[in-house]
Order: structure tokens, then C-alpha cells, then sequence
């Protein structure tokens, strides 16, 4: 009982492929082939890249960062990159000081070590400021 079913099954797939095209077979599997190579990597576009670092010098346009002991990487500022605290409100370059960790999103120039633009630039060392008062907790 069960075997008439599949059966059935089997030669209706057998006569839709019978009946279909050549050609559109044939499209189906260069269609896969074309979307493969658009999805390869693309090595021409520049990359975005996150660093975290301590700020070891600060001027108008730039940043300079120590990475670790030996890396040091120069950041651009412009008027397009967003300067924000631990909780993503905007702040200035004023408010950043040597010695502060931040998260530094860009893209890198050729060199791989500096960065050509940055898009944010975040800073972890700003306390968090309240204003809530806290009280006292009471029996």
C-alpha cells in the first residue's frame, strides 16, 4: 500500500523532467556558478578595522595610540568622526586625556598601521555620571 505512493512520486518527478528544457536545466547550474563568484573576496576595498588602545598623545587633527609595547598608531580626527563615552553619548576631543583606553573604528592606509579615516572613536576612561542621587538605605 505504501510502495503505490512513491511510486506514483517518483514517475511524476520523472515526467516533469522529461518535459522541462534542456537549456533551463543547463541555466540553473550556471546560475549557481555566477552567484558563487560574486560572493568571492574582494581584496580592492579598503577594510574597516577596530583597535583598542591608551592615548599617548593628542593634538588637533590626531590621535596617537600605543596598541602595545612596541605599536604605536597615528588617528585621524575630522568633523565625520563621532567621539563618544562608555555609554555612546557624543563628547569632545577636550574630554579625551593621554593615558585614556579607547576603541578607535576605521579604515587602515596601505601601511596597515595607521589609519586613513576613522569613523568613532570611543573612550572607556570617562566616568559614567549620574543623576540619580543614592540614598542611604534605611530599617
Amino acid at each position: 500500500m505504501q510502495k503505490l505512493p512513491i511510486f506514483l512520486l517518483t514517475i511524476i518527478i520523472l515526467l516533469v523532467y522529461a518535459t522541462t528544457p534542456v537549456h533551463a536545466i543547463s541555466n540553473f547550474f550556471t546560475e549557481k556558478i555566477n552567484l558563487t563568484s560574486i560572493f568571492k573576496k574582494d581584496t580592492s576595498r579598503p577594510k574597516v578595522k577596530t583597535v583598542f588602545g591608551k592615548i599617548t598623545s593628542i593634538s588637533n587633527s590626531e590621535l596617537s595610540l600605543s596598541i602595545s609595547d612596541k605599536n604605536r598608531t597615528i588617528v585621524p580626527t575630522s568633523g565625520s568622526t563621532s567621539l563618544k563615552d562608555k555609554r555612546g553619548r557624543l563628547i569632545k576631543l577636550s574630554d579625551m586625556k593621554v593615558g585614556h583606553r579607547v576603541i578607535v573604528r576605521g579604515m587602515l592606509s596601505k601601511n596597515k598601521k595607521d589609519f586613513d579615516q576613522t569613523f568613532e572613536i570611543k573612550n572607556y576612561n570617562i566616568p559614567i555620571k549620574s543623576n540619580k542621587t543614592i540614598l542611604p538605605f534605611r530599617k
